[in-house]
């Protein structure tokens, strides 16, 4: 992988350097590569280009791998195929680890790239994608494991929620904030979850509450109930008695009920313009119609777009 912290990196130059020695079984037996699989993936590619080419996708004399070396855009077209297989990148005692809401704690699979030097690469992401997972009794194993940028995930998720937030003190912003969690999960949501999402949000999580985090919630507001032996929160108050969403002014970018993103007003207005955009221009890709007649403006604006992201 180049000591990028991917492995769908290191299967590309892998297959970039079997082609470039004429893909030789050789080659293949030397660097303990499947020639057969190579070969599935040379197949593979073919197919995709004649795909594209009957979809009238590709221009004729156009150099379709024209962006083939750009990493960001390469990993930007990966994340929207495979989400929502993401897993969050995070350091616990000096060592990197995975988690997924869903699924708790993962590992990376031996037979990855990253497996047993993860803890050398440098992440610029806390986020990462990957193929496939299995689950075994050691646990968890993901496949084909790369980093993945936040914009990435952001263009690319079916759906995003906004909770927006007061800032005037701690203890409002996590009461605001547990209202908005609670309502985005149906009404409910398991206390441990709960506890979790709020330790990751905020940092003086802990400090902000006396007796225990139940009695906490239970001054503030919910209602804690035990079912089936597990503790489940949930809204006790009136209407009346919560503050208008309209007069909060701290943002969080919500995917999935678990991947947030901290952000203000400016941020949200250029995400949800750039995903417009790319909509508007994928709509366009695709229909034999459109596709003659896109307006430039449109891509210029796309690209501005991108560029008040960073």
């Amino acid at each position: 992988s180049r000591q990028y912290p991917s492995d769908h990196i290191a299967i590309l130059n892998a297959y970039d350097e079997w082609q470039a020695q004429g893909c030789t079984p050789a080659f293949s037996k030397r660097n303990f590569l499947s020639q057969t699989q190579l070969l599935k993936a040379k197949a593979t590619r073919e197919q995709f280009r004649q795909l594209l080419d009957d979809a009238g996708l590709l221009k004729s004399n156009y150099d379709y791998n024209i962006y083939a070396s750009e990493w960001a855009v390469v990993k930007a077209c990966l994340v929207s195929g495979l989400y929502p297989n993401v897993a969050r990148i995070t350091q616990v005692a000096g060592a990197k680890r995975l988690y997924d809401s869903r699924l708790g704690n993962l590992k990376i699979h031996p037979s990855s790239v990253l497996s047993r030097q993860m803890h050398r690469h440098t992440f610029d992401s806390h986020w990462g994608m990957y193929s496939k997972r299995i689950k075994t009794d050691g646990g968890v194993f993901l496949f084909d494991f790369s980093q993945v940028s936040p914009i990435s995930l952001l263009l690319s998720a079916p759906s995003i929620a906004v909770l927006k937030l007061e800032s005037q003190n701690t203890r409002d912003e996590i009461v605001r904030l547990t209202s908005e969690i609670v309502r985005s999960m149906s009404g409910q949501v398991g206390l441990a979850k709960l506890s979790r999402l709020l330790k990751r949000l905020q940092p003086n999580f802990k400090s902000s509450y006396q007796g225990g985090i139940r009695k906490f919630l239970e001054r503030n507001g919910f209602c804690v109930e035990k079912i089936d032996g597990y503790y489940i929160v949930r809204e006790n108050v009136d209407e009346g008695g919560h503050q208008s969403i309209d007069n909060w002014y701290s943002r969080y970018i919500v995917i999935d009920e678990w991947i947030y993103f901290k952000c203000d007003e400016e941020d949200v207005a250029i995400l949800q313009r750039a995903r417009s955009i790319l909509k508007s221009l994928l709509q366009a890709l695709t229909n034999a119609t459109l596709r003659q007649n896109i307006p430039t403006n449109l891509q210029l604006e796309f690209i501005d777009c991108l560029k008040d992201m960073f």
